[in-house]
């Protein structure tokens, strides 16, 4: 989905005065950080890292498969407006009025419901009402982004934008009069443990879904870093990003490009395009899987050899590969194999841990 079709394009100039306005609010005056994308990255869950989820207290929600987008509401030039922030450090304004007078920073992601429906989905608050909420824990900031939507509603109640039936739950806002209305929602967040629950409800869902999302409770939001955010994917979704370089001209090889140390590309492995509606792939970021069955050509040897990357889709989104931590991350878990079915056999130890912390923690305010 492009964000495109939601809002207009702000110019590069104003695209970094909006950045560093936002790194201003949340006290980040590192000059370096602040040139990165604001929002949080999270990590592959492992085996390695999985005793996080047994040892610390954690929120779960479905992994839409959408474009993240942070929602910044701010005045600037002299007038409140909103924009919709990708991971290309771009910047959409909507066209929608707004019932704030101080800035709010709302992270989330964007899809289509029903394949019709443009819906910007709500995980998690940055600042509210001109107040940094990074430091406070998630169950705040997911307060704060309850209030946003509830001053959104209030806001559009009595518009015919909203439709009779809304549950308070949903706002339906109309961005302009030519295009369809974008529906806020705060996603549905359970306990760690209810992972489960959320997993069975995921084909009754309208969107596209690629796993689920593993939340630290008490981790303070890290600002365009990763922190202890875990996501899993089942195999045959676990993705990762490359840029594709053509290896030579009129190729069909490309190099599949990461980020090495001290922020340099290098190239990690390389892929045979095939399909002739992929000749236009040089310096495009793409998702690829990694197809341990298929048989696959090793260039430097030139044989066949199991297992290689199978391009899913490309990623218009993003204007930047994975590091290679985050690659050898997701291949360790491909590697564990960490299925559903897998993932359940923490179940009962990931409840009577949070049960005790529970406990402990009413003995200590006691």
């Amino acid at each position: 989905m492009e964000l495109s079709c939601l809002g207009s394009k702000a110019s590069p100039e104003t695209a970094s005065a909006l950045r560093h306005m936002i790194y201003d609010q949340l006290n980040e005056h590192r000059a370096k950080h602040r040139e990165k994308f604001v929002g949080s990255h999270p990590i592959t869950l492992t085996l390695e890292n999985i005793n996080l989820l047994l040892t610390e207290d954690f929120l779960v929600c479905e992994k839409s498969d959408g474009v993240r987008a942070l929602l910044l509401i701010i005045n600037y030039m002299d007038k409140n407006r909103a924009y919709l922030y990708d991971r290309k450090n771009d910047f959409y304004e909507l066209d929608i009025r707004i019932p704030f007078n101080s800035t709010v920073l709302i992270d989330g992601e964007v899809f289509l419901e029903s394949n019709t429906i443009n819906t910007y989905a709500i995980f998690d608050c940055l600042i509210y009402e001109g107040v940094s909420q990074i430091s406070k824990n998630l169950y705040k900031r997911l307060g704060y982004a309850q209030m946003f939507l509830e001053a959104m509603y209030k806001e559009y109640e009595t518009s015919k934008s909203v439709p009779k039936d809304d549950d308070r739950k949903r706002v339906h806002i109309q961005i302009t009069n030519e295009s369809p209305p974008i529906c806020f929602y705060v996603k549905q967040m359970l306990k760690g443990y209810g992972f489960w629950e959320i997993y069975k409800k995921i084909p009754e869902l309208k969107h596209g879904n690629d796993g689920l999302i593993f939340t630290p409770v008490n981790e303070a939001y890290c600002v365009g870093k990763r922190g202890e955010i875990l996501k899993w994917k089942p195999a045959s979704l676990n993705t990762m990003d490359f840029k594709m370089v053509r290896h030579s001209k009129d190729s069909n090889i490309y190099d599949l490009i990461c980020i090495g140390k001290r922020g340099k590309e290098m190239v990690f492995d390389q892929f045979l395009s095939t399909n002739i509606h992929e000749s236009n792939l040089d310096g495009v970021i793409g998702e690829f899987l990694y197809d341990a069955d298929g048989y696959y050509w090793d260039f430097d040897e030139l044989v066949l050899r199991k297992g290689g990357w199978k391009l899913y889709k490309t990623r218009l989104d993003k204007d930047s590969p994975n590091n290679i931590k985050v690659v050898c991350n997701i291949l360790e878990s491909l590697k564990d194999d960490l299925s559903i079915e897998k993932l359940s056999s923490f179940y009962t130890p990931m409840r009577e841990n949070s049960k005790a912390r529970e406990i402990q923690g009413h003995r200590t305010v006691a």
